[in-house]
């Protein structure tokens, strides 16, 4: 990495306010990661491993073991405020985007203009990055995000890097069962919690929760599309009317179901955001005329 020093010749009087939002500055995106892995690691920085081991038709020829490059980065107290800072972002700040009700995230968003090279910043040429670590509450994983050239009318790290960032980490956490300890306890204890789930297609519910061994309860009422709701040891579904020709109630359903039900009642759909249907712009009951545009916002 390269951070200009005070006797350097190319000190000047713009350059540590320049440092402080990471211009004048020089630093790869594998030695970015380096400094955050050593937050997440309680101040202990260690060098960057890529190959575990060598080895030739099944024989061992070297192992690689973990380098310690600095024990501490600086003191304990420090690394809490930076980390308590870096919770905020996510929780309060610019990447609220990357807010998960399941494990909390610590990271920084990261917006650049690039020089061209000798022609400097006139073309707008940007790099969005994300960097960070998660579970915050108990770090397991780091992980940086850079987009190269994104878009001119989004080359924000937040709404560029940070939906990738997110995608990744919910992919590593729904697939590691040491992360999550309400789904380890239902591997030993008979009293665990039912996960939560979206309303939609009763049949597929059903499948999903036999498949992992949990009851459903069916109101005698249910149709093919159901509301659920989790009880202490089971999951119960309860009819959702879907009348013919009225515009349908899609809040709490995922975006397949959701575009499955108002496609077919000849409305054209137009999303915001990912996850729930939160709101739709037409209120459902209403009769659904041809080719009419309803906006849905997920979270």
């Amino acid at each position: 990495p390269v951070l200009i020093d005070v006797n350097s010749d190319a000190w000047s009087g713009t350059t540590l306010p320049s440092m402080a939002i990471g211009y004048s500055t020089r630093f790869s995106p594998l030695q970015i990661l380096t400094l955050y892995n050593a937050v997440a690691n309680k101040g202990k920085m260690v060098k960057p491993l890529l190959v575990k081991e060598i080895s030739d038709k099944g024989k061992l020829i070297k192992r690689f073991s973990t380098e310690v490059l600095e024990e501490e980065i600086c003191s304990e107290s420090t690394i809490e405020k930076v980390h308590e800072m870096l919770v905020g972002v996510v929780e309060n700040g610019t990447a609220q985007i990357l807010k998960s009700a399941e494990f909390k995230i610590a990271g920084k968003t990261g917006t650049a203009k690039v020089a061209d090279k000798d022609k400097g910043y006139g073309k707008r040429i940007y790099r969005a990055s994300f960097a960070g670590y998660f579970p915050a509450d108990n770090p397991k994983y780091s992980c940086i995000v850079v987009v190269s050239e994104p878009t001119r009318f989004d080359y924000y790290g937040a709404s560029v890097a940070g939906p990738i960032f997110k995608e990744i980490a919910n992919k590593i956490f729904s697939r590691s069962m040491e992360l999550h300890e309400e789904l380890a306890d239902m591997e030993s204890k008979a009293n665990s919690r039912v996960p939560y789930s979206k309303h939609g297609y009763k049949k597929d519910l059903v499948k999903v929760f036999e498949g992992i061994g949990v009851e459903t309860e069916i109101s005698e009422s249910a149709s093919d599309w159901v509301v659920s709701s989790t009880n202490q040891e089971s999951v119960s579904l309860q009819n959702r009317k879907i009348i013919s020709n009225l515009v349908p109630n899609v809040i709490g359903m995922g975006l397949r179901d959701a575009i499955y039900l108002l496609e077919n009642s000849g409305l054209n759909v137009i999303t915001e955001g990912r996850g729930v249907v939160k709101e739709q712009s037409i209120t459902p009951g209403q009769a659904s005329r041809g080719n009419q545009k309803i906006y849905l916002k997920l979270s």
